[in-house]
């Protein structure tokens, strides 16, 4: 059983913790990236020749990132961090990605392997990249948190954004 609940909000991004009921109470936290606005109907934006600039009444789509999924991979916590630093940036190119796409970050897949300092595994001494079909909430409840979170959001039963 989890539950998600808001830590921090701001008008460009979400930080949200799956919090699992676990042995070790180590949060998984999922940050959302986007904004709130939504596409103007303005002509002069819908027709745009530029691409970048041109707003369009789609849905927006999810961009899932995760990382971390073995604790030995330490690289992937700063291509992630740097990854979240430019998208919430006054960069132009970052507040169309904004604009257009929802961003969901995992930064950390492992914590309780990374915390007891495991180099591949998780507590239990399990790669986690070879236990995606399994759904034990007791064995790998990160797994089991990020399968319904990706589920929900793949069919749409909950918003997370």
């Amino acid at each position: 059983m989890h539950t998600t609940k808001t830590l921090k909000s701001t008008g460009k991004n979400k930080r949200h913790t799956v919090q699992k009921k676990k042995r070790h109470g180590r949060r998984l936290d999922l940050v959302t990236i986007t904004t709130e606005h939504q596409p103007s109907e303005d002509a002069n934006e819908l027709n745009d020749p530029d691409p970048l600039r041109r707003k369009t009444k789609k849905k927006k789509k999810i961009v899932f990132v995760g990382a971390r999924i073995h604790p030995g991979e330490t690289p992937a916590s700063y291509v992630c961090q740097g990854m979240m630093n430019f998208l919430v940036s006054d960069s132009p190119i970052a507040r169309i990605l904004r604009e257009n796409l929802i961003f969901k970050f995992v930064p950390m897949l492992n914590p309780d392997g990374v915390y007891v300092g495991n180099y591949r595994t998780c507590i239990l001494g399990q790669d986690l990249n070879r236990c995606w079909q399994e759904t034990s909430t007791h064995a790998y409840p990160t797994l089991a948190a990020i399968k319904e979170v990706t589920g929900a959001l793949t069919s749409e039963k909950v918003k997370l954004s």
